[in-house]
């Protein structure tokens, strides 16, 4: 949820926090990292790449099933926000879990801006805390996109439960050292505001094709929205309807 590198360009970076068990029935923040907490999901602000004025972000949380974000971020940033809820995980190795499935129903306007709805996985540490390194695996499904690309490079297509995505790769030295670490983004054919997102089987995907390895602990799951633009102020609004996780082993 927050910036690691000064050369990041189109991701959605998740801050490490175990979320508090209190949990407030109303919940607003107006804070760059501001979060409201239903454990055991965080709903996070992640105004992680303001600028140096003009940035404003307002979230309203009744629970993870029921909150949304307006925001209003000035040009000049690919990425400037990322408001999403998240889910930190034991860290138990990705092969132990036969499913990580996210259900999730929103909708999304960018104003003027561009941006996309994508969920964020996070393999072998989170930023923001010591297990953080190069060789941190940061894995996004991209769902509902306004014409815009993922960093790296786009080398395959792939089917995942019936779905077709663009698959694009950055864990090339040169773009690992540009980005902070490796990336793999996942951008789904088409576009949807409601559905599931089959984690395990993405990782299986990338794991089958010999891209990471199967042992890697999973550590995080995120899913929210990226708002920004290198030329254009970006208002826009983020709500969300449905969230959960099903998951085996639970967390």
């Amino acid at each position: 949820m927050r910036a690691v590198a000064p050369m990041v360009v189109a991701s959605g970076l998740a801050l490490g926090f175990t979320p508090a068990a209190q949990a407030a029935a109303n919940c607003t923040s107006s804070a760059q990292f501001g979060f409201c907490t239903f454990a055991p999901y965080a709903v996070n602000q992640d105004e992680w790449n303001p600028a140096s004025s003009g940035s404003t972000q307002e979230l309203t949380a009744t629970s993870n099933n029921d909150w949304s974000v307006t925001t209003s971020q000035p040009a000049g940033a690919y990425v400037r926000t990322y408001p999403d809820v998240s889910e930190e995980l034991p860290g138990l190795p990705y092969s132990d879990y036969s499913m990580a499935v996210q259900t999730f129903s929103d909708s999304v306007s960018f104003g003027a801006g561009s941006g996309e709805t994508a969920a964020d996985l996070w393999l072998n540490g989170i930023p923001g805390t010591s297990d953080f390194s190069q060789s941190t695996v940061e894995v996004m499904v991209w769902t509902d996109n306004d014409g815009r690309t993922p960093p790296g490079t786009d080398t395959a297509t792939a089917t995942i439960n019936g779905q077709n995505f663009q698959v694009w790769e950055c864990d090339t030295t040169g773009c690992v050292n540009a980005l902070g670490h490796i990336f793999f983004g996942f951008v789904l054919e088409g576009s949807e505001t409601s559905g599931q997102i089959h984690d395990v089987d993405t990782i299986n995907w990338l794991v089958s094709n010999g891209l990471i390895s199967g042992s890697l602990p999973f550590n995080q799951i995120d899913y929210g929205a990226e708002f920004g633009s290198l030329t254009q102020t970006t208002n826009g609004t983020f709500s969300v309807s449905t969230y959960n996780n099903a998951l085996n082993p639970s967390s």
